[in-house]
């Protein structure tokens, strides 16, 4: 690990405050949620278009409850800016797995969970984090559908209705055989149940589009701006309920990367 980060290295941290077992035991915990947050809706009167409203009526957060996210490292389709797939990280991208190992594992926290994905580029992101390792589906990259390793700009000479259509509403637009940023906020539903009931000492290390959903969810934004919600990479977000609100810190890395023009967080 000392050859990943200097040992005098400090972690610059910016914060944003916004207003607005074993595997077992964990499938029947992650259906115990599903079905919770799947009856749930008809009980409370919440708008069923909306996602997350049950969550917000049933859920309340304990003060103090922090929880850690990452993005995947830079992965092989990052560079050559294709879309989907189950790529494996680039060797920047292993830098930063073998970093967040070492930043999370410094920590020391106590029975620290750590939750991805199950494509390849989670896992081998959460690889060096000590810890039980759970993998779910509802963590999975936002499905493609046939356009999954395209690059934009095959898929804009290919199909450019549908370059178009996506363009104009990357909110509502759906994959052709795919999913639509609506499809993921309802898929990672009974995710957040759980992680909401969980106690501290959580990381999850998951996808852009996912995460987008997430912090969509935790910082109560309006639907519409989930898609443009920047997810920073070689970046660990760390969320603490503070006052009935969330606080964000961002602990950057410094291990470059494909995407380093768009590093710094935004409220967008």
């Amino acid at each position: 690990m000392a050859s990943v980060l200097p040992s005098n290295l400090s972690f610059p941290q910016d914060t944003m405050c916004v207003n607005d077992k074993d595997d077992e035991e964990d499938d029947k915990s992650l259906k115990d949620h599903t079905e919770k947050v799947q009856i749930q809706p008809s009980l409370s009167g919440a708008d069923p278009d909306d996602p997350f409203a049950v969550l917000y009526d049933h859920i309340v957060p304990r003060e103090g409850r922090t929880i850690f996210f990452s993005r995947h490292g830079e992965s092989e389709y990052n560079v050559q800016e294709r879309i989907g797939g189950d790529p494996p990280l680039t060797p920047r991208g292993t830098r930063f797995a073998k970093a967040l190992g070492q930043y999370m594992n410094t920590l020391a926290l106590d029975g620290l969970k750590i939750w991805t994905s199950t494509l390849c580029r989670t896992g081998l992101t959460a690889q060096y984090i000590k810890g039980p390792k759970m993998e779910t589906p509802l963590l999975n990259e936002l499905n493609s559908g046939y356009m999954d390793g395209l690059t934009y700009k095959e898929v804009q000479k290919k199909y450019p209705e549908e370059y178009k259509a996506r363009d104009e509403d990357k909110l509502n637009y759906r994959y052709p055989g795919g999913e639509s940023y609506v499809d993921c906020c309802h898929r990672i539903a009974p995710i957040l149940a759980q992680m909401e009931e969980e106690e501290d000492n959580l990381i999850i290390v998951a996808h852009q589009a996912i995460l987008r959903c997430i912090f969509g969810y935790l910082l109560k934004r309006p639907l519409e701006d989930v898609p443009h919600i920047k997810i920073p990479q070689h970046a660990i977000m760390q969320v603490t309920y503070d006052g009935g609100e969330n606080v964000v810190d961002f602990i950057r890395m410094p291990i470059e990367h494909i995407e380093q023009g768009v590093i710094e967080a935004s409220t967008a």
